[in-house]
């Protein structure tokens, strides 16, 4: 794992993958305000998900060893890492979440459709999905659900990413970036 500053200067390097355990390949990586996780590996049984601090000064932790992530996105918040599951171990409609610092992970929520992207804040999750050949739409649901489950924030063209400030919800489709608030 590289780190540059904003400003420029030399990369420094703050991890590099745990020999045996896991396979090699990197992929999603989120960061929060200490730490960052990340997918290493590319095939179940190898896959897993590392994190640590930002600064590289505290032990790797295998939040999620064996999962079958693949390339699978991720997100996180002050307490937990978030996955989606992939589509060859498990099915790309799940999400998951497990303790920063390590412990078991639990699936959070299964949607009817297609998850194209989702992310997180302190309050909820947000994710793009839908049916194969389906419209997609932009849903945002407490991270302690409510009654009444997802709210319908709006139709979209297929998500490619999403991410969040205080007040928008920002998508990538095609060619277009586009916003709908919270």
């Amino acid at each position: 794992m590289l780190v540059v500053a904003i400003d420029g200067g030399a990369p420094k390097t703050i991890y590099t993958r745990p020999v045996g355990g896991l396979g090699a390949g990197a992929g999603a990586l989120a960061v929060n305000s200490k730490s960052l996780a990340w997918v290493v590996g590319t095939a179940y049984p190898y896959g897993g998900i590392l994190s640590g601090s930002l600064d590289g000064s505290t032990e790797l932790v295998n939040v999620a060893l064996g999962a079958d992530l693949g390339f699978a996105r991720i997100a996180m918040d002050e307490t937990y890492v978030y996955w989606q599951g992939n589509e060859s171990q498990t099915v790309r409609n799940r999400i998951y979440r497990a303790p920063i610092r390590g412990g078991g992970p639990i699936e959070l929520f299964l949607e009817d459709d297609i998850i194209e992207a989702f992310a997180v804040d302190d309050t909820s999750f947000y994710w793009a999905a839908a049916h194969p050949g389906g419209t997609p739409y932009l849903y945002s649901q407490a991270k302690i659900p409510t009654a009444g489950g997802p709210v319908t924030l709006s139709s979209c063209e297929e998500a490619g990413g999403i991410s969040i400030d205080d007040a928008y919800v920002y998508v990538t489709s095609d060619s277009i970036v586009w916003r709908a608030p919270k």
